[in-house]
Parts: C-alpha cells; structure tokens; sequence
C-alpha cells in the first residue's frame, strides 16, 4: 500500500503545501489506492514533505508530473502503466 506523508489540512484548504495537493493529485488521477499519514516528518528523506512510502520503498521523484501523467515509484518504474495499456480513454505517455 502507498503511503503520502503530508502536513495535513489547514486553512480550508486540503493541505498547506501545493506540492503536497499535486502528489496526491496525480496518486487519485493514476487510480492508485494510497493512505495519507500526517506523522512521518521526521521519517522525511532531508527532513522535507511530500514523500511516499510504498511498501518500504522510500521516495518521490523530483519533477513527477512534468510531462509524465503517472507517478514512479522509488525506482522509476512507471505506477499503473499496465492500466494505461489496456484502457484507451487513458492517456498515453
């Protein structure tokens, strides 16, 4: 399971960072299930958030989203490019 780290939501808004807002985004666009978790900042890679764990691979590839409608996980492996395969209303990358 993919977990965000976020800081959560404040303001009237759905999260303070809008890196935070893009990253999560793109997780509900690619139709990933994921989990939020406003308590990793101190498991934070450099000690900054967005980042995402799945299933014990840490990271969030800097620049996801330019150009590229699919996060990656940690090692670059597109996420859900099997999906985008088999369902022609997806867009292609």
């Amino acid at each position: 399971m993919i977990t965000l780290y976020t800081f959560g939501p404040a303001v009237g808004l759905p999260d303070l960072s809008p890196f935070v807002t893009k990253a999560e985004m793109l997780l509900k666009l690619a139709g990933l299930d994921y989990d939020t978790n406003t308590r990793g900042f101190r498991k934070a890679p450099k000690g900054k958030l967005p980042f995402i764990d799945d299933d014990g691979e840490v990271g969030l590839r800097e620049g996801c989203g330019r150009g590229d409608p699919e996060p990656r996980s940690a090692h670059g492996h597109r996420r859900g490019a099997d999906r985008a395969r088999q369902d022609p209303s997806l867009p292609q990358a």
